[in-house]
């Protein structure tokens, strides 16, 4: 059985691929800082924040399952106001979650799965990354820096051929065809 992890999935497009994939007979490990009652038995509390957290989980799928065959970054936060408005502590939020958040946990999704020699990795984007739009900007630059940043990475695990092999996929509003080949 293939097990995908998700972040963000106690909501929106999150929720939708956790309950999809489950139903098509994946093995889901969901994550959420707040999972809805209806679903702790099944999606993890964990607060991509707190990397201590984030380093249990990792450790609790390599000991469960021992390998991972993707994982899906879903995660976000908006935090909507025009650059002079916005706090401190929401720009890092925005920044932490947003980015981090996905960059951390590729990075111990990738070492599981590279012991399977094979791996999906989907890290969403929004529009927004493509767009200026007016306060937004913060949220928009984080996305953007996803779709870089995974694009980056594609290229470095394909150096690892030998290694494996990892598909790397940015998905937005307009880019659907990455969830085909999960």
């Amino acid at each position: 059985m293939k097990t995908v992890l998700i972040t963000g999935a106690s909501r929106g497009i999150g929720r939708f691929l956790f309950n999809n994939l489950t139903a098509k007979g994946y093995s889901v490990v969901g994550l959420s800082k707040n999972p809805p009652k209806e679903l702790e038995d099944k999606i993890y509390k964990c607060n991509l924040l707190n990397l201590n957290e984030v380093e249990k989980i990792f450790n609790l799928i390599k000991e469960k399952y021992e390998t991972l065959y993707g994982i899906i970054n879903c995660a976000g936060v908006l935090n909507s106001g025009l650059l002079l408005s916005v706090s401190n502590e929401k720009i890092d939020e925005m920044v932490n979650i947003n980015f981090k958040g996905t960059v951390i946990c590729c990075k111990y999704a990738i070492k599981l799965m590279l012991k399977n020699n094979i791996g999906r990795v989907i890290n969403f984007s929004s529009i927004a990354s493509k767009l200026a739009i007016s306060g937004d900007s913060i949220y928009s630059a984080t996305k953007s820096a996803i779709n870089t940043f995974t694009e980056a990475l594609a290229k470095e695990i394909e150096k690892k051929k030998n290694h494996g092999k990892c598909n790397c996929s940015w998905f937005s509003n307009y880019r659907y065809d990455c969830l085909n080949d999960l």
